[in-house]
């Protein structure tokens, strides 16, 4: 595919980008099959203490459970204890569904080329400081800045149930509706 030129005259693979767009976008279509395959999970009886391994080896590298047990990049999942089972089920296996407020992606470029995705932890007249899941923080002059956007999508990867089957997220269910 040719690059082609922007308005401000930097090369810029748009076929590229339009082709990964579909793509990305046609995964997230198929989380409703993902869903629809793990609503047997509802039904199974899930065990805390089995759930909080499942939590451990899975979530706890971005996520908390009330300030324990993990790192603080996502959002804590002790708040998500009075939501039904089949909420927080779809929140995992489709984490573009809902993204909770402040833990949105966004994608920053360069006026040097450079790019970096994170989410927004904090920001001031001028600097925007992201942070990324491998927990790498980069603070940026905002005069640095040639884009700033809202990706749209959650930090959180897809694909969960790659990792743990049914019974599993029966058990981090379980786990994740207990702690309150």
């Amino acid at each position: 595919m040719e690059p082609q030129r922007t308005i401000d005259g930097t090369k810029k693979n748009l076929g590229l980008r339009e082709k990964a767009r579909r793509l990305l976008t046609k995964h997230e279509k198929d989380r409703t099959e993902v869903n629809r395959e793990y609503q047997s999970a509802l039904s199974l009886k899930g065990d805390p203490q089995k759930g909080k391994e499942v939590y451990t080896q899975n979530c706890s590298s971005c996520h908390q459970v009330r300030g324990t047990m993990g790192v603080a990049f996502g959002p804590d999942l002790g708040t998500i204890h009075n939501w039904s089972a089949d909420a927080i089920m779809a929140n995992i296996l489709a984490p573009n569904l809902s993204i909770s407020s402040g833990y949105d992606l966004w994608s920053v470029e360069l006026n040097n080329g450079e790019s970096f995705q994170g989410v927004i932890s904090s920001e001031s007249a001028t600097s925007v400081t992201l942070m990324n899941a491998g927990r790498e923080t980069r603070t940026i002059n905002r005069t640095d800045i040639k884009t700033l956007k809202a990706l749209n999508m959650s930090s959180m990867p897809a694909g969960l149930e790659k990792a743990i089957n049914q019974q599993q997220m029966a058990d981090l269910l379980a786990f994740l509706r207990a702690n309150k």
